[in-house]
């Protein structure tokens, strides 16, 4: 078994990853290099998101500068090109499951993301900034997000409020503050509350996808603020320092120095309770004799309106902010009963929870059980049915990734080759080379004196010209 080469930037980055987080993925990268295969993949850097790598066959290169060629390599999503370079046995021994490479291929993202490939193919596409004041207001606008963001941002019950629901963030900068992952454009990609509270700064739920939020996690980390570990609107404690859950009962309070009593208010994830005699605000009410829940989305606070069992939690919450639910889920459960609105997604087939949804992008949201996705072992992904082809053993693939060849089957396009007519046809030994173009066998003739292959259509007399006089 030969071992697999990876290049100094891809070793730094799992090393860096490994660091970090838990990843079980780069654990058995480092630890376990003997036990790696290159039979199907080899000398894997980074291109981007993507893994590059020379497949099986392909002669390895290198330029006039001593650095690899691009002659022959193919990329790939980390999570398929990595599962080719663990053995069966190396799999079954670590307990390597489909999250771990899900996982990976977050982290993957988010250092790609602040640092860049590392090889000269891409630079960093995000940078996490701290505003405050009226920035806050600006960044929370739906109008603020890029088109490519994901996750419980674009489901933020703030995006679509006025300025004023913000004001308490506005006016006590010295309190509050706000991280915010931009891309190259200014375009928001996931953002984060900070409280400077008794105990420290800390980071609030962050909204982003989840290769973003792992970005917002190490920057906590390097700067030394706590954060939640559950990024939910519903967990009210900041339980995580440096990496490690501590007490999750403790209560945190900040002090609010000015409009702690405006016309609205915003919906508060985990510094919920506000004391408007004192200006403090809080994740606990102890202590506090005249406190607001601030926990509506209408701008107001708790007013004794119809409350609700929320069905996950068993928490009561407003019924104004609660949807009722009633659907059987893609795994056959059913779903019946009020959850708050934060919890949900509207998809195509009505309101589902969120783990029942998936959003595709430039698509939308879409429940699992839709009839218009399809899941793609291929992609590792959910692909919408209008983008999606049918390989022939059966798996689904996004059309741009496949080639129709002549029977009209598709097949991957690694796996497919242009003909000289511009069809494509699946990479065979019915494919022959003619003329530094690729041809049909049967549409060709094989010269015995060059060994050659020659198109029978460049010929007009080919039926009467031997082969040897060609």
């Amino acid at each position: 078994m030969s071992n697999v080469i990876l290049s100094t930037s891809f070793k730094k980055m799992v090393i860096d990853i490994y660091n970090e987080h838990d990843c079980r993925i780069c654990e058995t990268i480092i630890h376990y290099s003997n036990n790696h295969t290159a039979s199907e993949v080899n000398y894997l850097t980074m291109r981007g998101n993507m893994i590059s790598f020379l497949p099986a066959g392909k002669e390895h290169k290198v330029n006039e500068e001593g650095k690899w060629s691009r002659d022959g390599r193919q990329d790939g999503k980390p999570a398929r090109v990595i599962r080719k370079i663990f053995p069966p046995e190396l799999v079954s021994h670590m307990c390597i499951s489909d999250a771990h490479y899900e996982k990976f291929s977050n982290y993957v993202s988010a250092y790609v993301g602040i640092n860049g490939d590392g090889d000269g193919g891409s630079d960093p596409v995000y940078k996490i900034a701290v505003c405050n004041g009226e920035f806050i207001s600006e960044y929370y606008n739906h109008n603020a997000n890029s088109h490519d963001a994901g996750g419980n941002l674009t489901g933020s019950c703030m995006r679509h409020v006025e300025s004023e629901y913000f004001d308490i963030y506005v006016y006590n900068p010295d309190t509050v503050s706000m991280a915010v992952c931009l891309d190259g454009h200014h375009k928001v990609h996931g953002r984060a509350l900070i409280w400077k509270t008794d105990k420290g700064l800390c980071m609030d739920t962050i909204y982003a996808a989840d290769s973003i939020k792992n970005m917002f996690i190490s920057f906590a980390k390097e700067n030394g603020m706590r954060y939640k570990s559950q990024q939910s609107c519903h967990w009210n404690s900041f339980d995580v320092f440096n990496g490690v859950n501590d007490n999750n009962s403790q209560q945190f309070t900040a002090v609010l120095s000015d409009c702690y009593d405006p016309d609205y208010y915003p919906y508060l994830d985990t510094m919920q309770y506000l004391c408007t005699d004192t200006g403090r605000i809080s994740n606990r009410n102890n202590g506090m004799s005249e406190w607001r829940e601030l926990r509506c989305t209408n701008g107001g606070y708790d007013d004794s309106s119809p409350r609700v069992e929320c069905m996950l939690t068993g928490d009561m919450i407003d019924e104004d902010d609660a949807v009722y639910l009633d659907y059987r889920d893609h795994g056959g459960r059913y779903r019946e009963g009020y959850v708050h609105q934060d919890r949900v997604i509207d998809t195509d087939c009505g309101y589902r929870l969120e783990d029942d949804s998936v959003y595709i992008s430039r698509r939308g949201h879409y429940a699992l059980d839709s009839e218009l996705i399809v899941y793609s072992e291929y992609e590792g992904d959910y692909i919408h049915v209008d983008d999606a082809v049918c390989l022939r053993d059966g798996e689904w693939m996004h059309i741009n990734n496949a080639r129709e060849v002549s029977n009209g089957d598709y097949v991957h396009e690694d796996d497919a080759v242009e003909l000289h007519d511009g069809t494509w046809e699946e990479e065979s030994d019915t494919v022959v080379m003619w003329d530094g173009q690729y041809a049909l066998a049967d549409d060709c003739i094989l010269c015995d004196n060059t060994g050659s292959w020659y198109l029978i259509g460049t010929y007009s007399n080919v039926e009467t010209k031997s082969i040897e006089t060609i």
